[in-house]
């Protein structure tokens, strides 16, 4: 088929077989029901070989050739082209292959054996001669277009990837509108505990949270230990009280009369003061023995 001038372009043929006996790839394929995820596993196998070029490498056709499928290739430049032979002579398609199978089927373990070939070339012997398989790939030009069937498969991922990225959006646009306490149920529940009647969703919310809780609990507690310790203050004062003597235990009306009180031992003092004046006075006088005596 004509292409355009200058454009470098090649085609190549992937086979592909599971080395498991209870694994029959051809007969998957065949499957309607299984046809779509064994073609999602060989589409991304493919593209992770070309990952950091801009032009992937497209399948024009898958024939079914029990036990192999047979994966007719299309490159459009000899970047992804290099790149792809790169990555099947590193084992990266190989690895790549065999994960994605076992995703799509469900398995612990498809084991698979790849051979490359372009026409009757079996490129697996010259892999180390990169600029070789190149040039075979390169003389090899595809003689034919996409199959019908090929396109109908990626449009069917296409709407699907498409509905799983609006499910998803339509999902985060809900939850935004949501209130947060409303946000924070839609969580999974095992990811939801509650601490003091409030529910936490994530670890460092959860933290932060559990922080505040931990410093308003912190002060209560300080709160509470000063109370009870002036509690304390005023029991102890009032069984002191309690504890003394009625000697010791001045009443009201006693202390009303105290200005009495204190003008009447003022008096006594003043009246013992001038009865010991009195006293010394009449110490220091000299008898006068001649005053009872009779006149001579």
């Amino acid at each position: 088929m004509a292409e355009s001038a200058g454009m470098w372009t090649g085609s190549a043929y992937l086979f592909v077989e599971s080395t498991s006996e209870k694994i029959d790839l051809d007969s998957l394929y065949n499957d309607s029901q299984q046809k779509l995820k064994i073609f999602r596993a060989l589409k991304l196998a493919l593209e992770d070989s070309t990952v950091g070029s801009t032009y992937p490498v497209d399948i024009l056709k898958v024939y079914c050739s029990k036990p192999q499928l047979i994966v007719y290739i299309k490159f459009c430049h000899q970047d992804p082209c290099r790149r792809f032979l790169q990555s099947y002579r590193n084992g990266v398609l190989h690895q790549s292959l065999q994960n994605q199978l076992q995703i799509v089927l469900s398995m612990l373990r498809v084991p698979v054996k790849l051979v490359l070939k372009v026409g009757s070339e079996q490129l697996d012997n010259i892999l180390d001669d990169e600029d070789g398989c190149l040039k075979y790939i390169n003389k090899e030009k595809p003689d034919r277009i996409k199959d019908e069937e090929i396109k109908k498969l990626e449009e069917h991922l296409k709407n699907l990837s498409f509905e799983n990225k609006r499910s998803n959006g339509t999902a985060a646009g809900e939850n935004n509108s949501l209130p947060l306490h409303s946000q924070r149920n839609l969580l999974p529940q095992e990811d939801i505990f509650l601490f003091h009647t409030q529910e936490f969703g994530c670890a460092q919310h959860a933290a932060e949270g559990i922080a505040q809780e931990v410093v308003q609990d912190m002060c209560l507690q300080a709160a509470r230990e000063a109370e009870t310790e002036a509690e304390q203050e005023v029991e102890g004062y009032s069984a002191s009280e309690e504890s003394l003597s009625p000697e010791d235990v001045v009443e009201v009306s006693d202390v009303e009369d105290e200005a009495q009180v204190v003008e009447v031992e003022a008096q006594v003092v003043a009246e013992v003061d001038q009865q010991h004046v009195v006293e010394e006075q009449g110490a220091w006088e000299v008898p006068d023995v001649y005053a009872d005596m009779p006149p001579s």
